[in-house]
């Protein structure tokens, strides 16, 4: 009581202690996040009213990052980021369109499609599996053949000896595939309604039959751009050929977001020349120590190196990457024989055959589940024979055909290792039976186990072949510390000396590095030449023109060879922060620059043409001759005969010249043209509208009535769901300061 009365007594300055604590919380929780109250928040991205949350981003990230894994294949992170917020503002999109225009899915339809038969049903399971993380070959020994034994096993994993976490794993992956299988056919049902707004009438089929049905010859002369020489196109330029251009493709300049042009340099902290010598010099000792001893413990006196031990055919070693050079030697492939296989992709690699024998390596076989029900098995089994298997496999939701390698199992395909005993000493065409035991857990959580049953028939076993015991030993090309040294502070002295964007870009290459450039902004990484680096953008898109950053060290984690490590600087060579990049920037007379030399060099041309009445003039005026062959254009297709293919402008100029008449001159894509159009002639084939339609929709609609793997329209990019608004992407506001 007496604490009570002291705090009674001074709530007037707790209560003042307690205000000021909350406000510097607050106030710290502001000034380190900077998103709190009146930053962005949680949103990664917003885009016409689709919002990315930072949670989903992350768990989209991590999805991206296990398909990725399982593909075994790499991706600039930040390439990876950009993909996977574009991913959720589409699907963000869709779904607003999706409430916009009524579109559902009831569960009576769900369940037809996840619950379904026959081929519908494969490909369900086929899902599940994958969004288990699964085998599907695993689930069907385990007597899980369809999505309704799946799904009667997520409900009742004691039944099927599922243990807690494959039992949790079940139930994630019925719920992403019903969500995956919803959003396809919401797709589906709003493409359909997408695909009907472009049925043709009758203006689009007589379009596409006037395009397609009249053929016009003509005679013409034409002179190349190459007769102009650059440099004299260069001094007749002028801004407003640069002006003119610049608004003819004004589009290709417009910004969706703050850009910022830098030049960057990338130094690799890779090995030195004596660091490759140390490393081959390290990988002769330890192959003269192998060829005297047996095995491979002769590495275990050695540092750095790495070793896999594996089964090998002949044709496996064919098409092994680092090992099919053996194939291709004329050393004799004899057990204690040692080989040198060189540097493969920064790594030196030796192998050292173990041992040769012989075994089966291919086996052909189907298999199928026995009813746990002995009287059930033997009844069934009192059925099968050669010529029966087959049919009441399928029947009963077996396997016929399935295909191992008892030398080198696939991985993709893991058998029990009493089944591959089996399948190596059973006779051939002779029906048998394989049990096995399966552990699992109860629903208590105790250790069980359950034996299942197969009847099993073995069509085909190929005859024993030489097979190889081999030792993989690499050891991999690193730089030294002094290497890594040495490139450091030599990097750090040149950004410390050239500290303005002039002269980081006029002294690099003085200084033995080489300048890219890149357009950077939230959306815009700087490319797989750096990747791991939106702290360096970071920083960029709060720099101004001329900054030089600091040297950032990162990590290529999307780099399959060469060193992870890598230094990089950037300068800021330009800020574009309106709404297009103006004609101005020196990087958009970079990119206009061979467009409009090309118009100059089309101007210079026409005038030497003197404004020519005839073509026989025109030619004269040139100093070239007519074409001996006239060409001819068929406006709907996309080549001209005689000049090539996407000269649209020639082409549309044909089509409306009258004939006899001389047109020109006509800026090609590779030189200026003057002709005469001499006959327009019909094809002769009459007018047929469904025809016509039908080719106006193969060319316009059907494009669009596309759905990509996600379940997403692949026809609507989404550029088209946000329309004239713009993209905000936050992403530098979740990017880590680089210390």
């Amino acid at each position: 009581m007496a604490t009570l009365e002291k705090i009674r007594s001074k709530s007037v300055m707790l209560f003042t202690i307690i205000i000021v604590a909350l406000l510097a919380f607050i106030l710290g929780d502001f000034f380190t996040s900077g998103r709190s109250f009146f930053g962005v928040g949680d949103k990664v991205a917003t885009a016409n009213g689709a919002t990315v949350k930072y949670n989903d981003y992350q768990a989209k990230q991590q999805e991206f990052d296990e398909m990725l894994k399982e593909q075994n294949s790499n991706i600039n992170p930040d390439d990876r980021s950009e993909q996977v917020i574009q991913t959720l503002l589409m699907q963000g999109l869709l779904d607003e369109e999706y409430d916009r225009m009524g579109i559902t899915v009831t569960d009576n339809e769900l369940s037809s499609v996840m619950l379904g038969n026959g081929q519908q049903s494969v490909y369900v399971l086929y899902q599940l599996a994958q969004n288990a993380g699964i085998n599907p070959q695993g689930l069907m020994q385990a007597g899980i053949t369809d999505a309704k034994t799946f799904y009667d096993a997520m409900n009742n994993p004691a039944k099927y000896q599922l243990d807690a976490e494959l039992s949790a794993a079940f139930k994630s992956a019925w719920i992403k595939t019903e969500n995956d299988i919803t959003e396809g056919l919401k797709a589906n049902a709003y493409m359909s309604l997408a695909y009907g707004l472009f049925t043709a009438n009758k203006v689009d089929a007589r379009a596409v039959y006037n395009d397609r049905s009249v053929t016009s010859t003509f005679n013409y002369v034409t002179k190349q751009y190459t007769a102009v020489s650059d440099a004299d196109a260069e001094k007749a330029i002028t801004d407003a050929d640069y002006e003119k251009v610049y608004n003819e493709r004004k589009s290709a300049f417009k910004l969706d977001e703050e850009k910022r042009l830098i030049s960057y340099i990338v130094v690799d902290l890779a090995p030195s020349t004596k660091d490759q010598a140390d490393a081959i010099n390290e990988v002769n000792a330890l192959y003269n120590e192998l060829l005297t001893s047996e095995g491979i413990d002769a590495i275990n006196k050695h540092s750095n190196f790495e070793k896999t031990t594996a089964k090998y055919t002949a044709d496996k070693l064919g098409q092994d990457p680092i090992l099919r050079m053996l194939t291709t030697d004329s050393v004799p492939m004899a057990a204690g024989t040692v080989r040198n296989l060189g540097n493969q992709n920064g790594k030196l690699y030796l192998a050292k055959v173990l041992d040769k024998t012989t075994g089966v390596d291919d086996v052909t076989f189907s298999v199928m589940p026995l009813p746990e029900k002995k009287e059930q098995a033997d009844s069934l089994l009192s059925l099968l024979n050669t010529a029966t298997f087959d049919s009441i496999t399928r029947l009963n939701q077996g396997n016929v055909g399935l295909q191992t390698s008892l030398v080198t199992p696939n991985p993709q395909m893991p058998l029990p290792e009493k089944m591959y005993k089996a399948l190596e000493q059973q006779a051939v065409n002779n029906v048998f039976v394989f049990t096995d035991t399966i552990k699992g857990a109860n629903e208590k959580g105790q250790e069980t186990s359950k034996a299942i049953s197969y009847a099993m028939l073995i069509t085909k076993r190929s005859e024993p072949v030489t097979v190889y015991d081999i030792a993989t030993i690499n050891y991999e090309i690193v730089p030294s510390q002094a290497t890594i040294t040495e490139l450091t502070q030599n990097f750090h002295n040149f950004i410390a000396t050239n500290g303005t964007a002039e002269s980081f870009g006029k002294n690099a290459e003085k200084a033995g590095y080489t300048v890219y450039k890149a357009i950077i902004g939230a959306s815009s990484p700087i490319g797989d030449l750096a990747p791991g680096s939106m702290s360096t953008v970071k920083w960029a898109m709060d720099a101004d023109k001329g900054d030089v950053s600091k040297v950032y060290n990162c990590t290529k984690v999307a780099r399959q060879n060469g060193s992870n490590e890598y230094m990089l600087a950037v300068a800021i060579d330009e800020v574009f922060d309106n709404n297009y990049m103006p004609v101005t920037s020196q990087y958009v007379r970079d990119t206009l620059k061979p467009l409009v030399i090309r118009d100059k060099k089309a101007s210079i041309l026409a005038a030497q043409a003197k404004n020519a009445k005839t073509l026989n003039a025109a030619a004269t005026n040139l100093g070239v001759k007519v074409a001996d062959q006239p060409g001819t254009s068929t406006f709907g297709d996309d080549f001209v005969t005689g000049i090539g293919f996407g000269e649209g402008t020639i082409q549309g100029a044909i089509a409306a010249a009258k004939p006899g008449t001389l047109v020109g001159p006509v800026q090609g894509n590779t030189g200026i043209y003057y002709f005469v159009v001499s006959s327009n002639k019909n094809a002769g084939r009459p007018y047929n509208f469904l025809e016509s339609a039908n080719t106006f929709m193969g060319s316009v609609a059907a494009p669009i009535y596309l759905i990509d793997r996600q379940g997403r329209p692949a026809g609507l990019s989404l550029l088209t769901l946000v329309g004239n608004n713009k993209i905000k992407n936050n992403i530098l506001e979740f990017t880590a300061e680089d210390k």
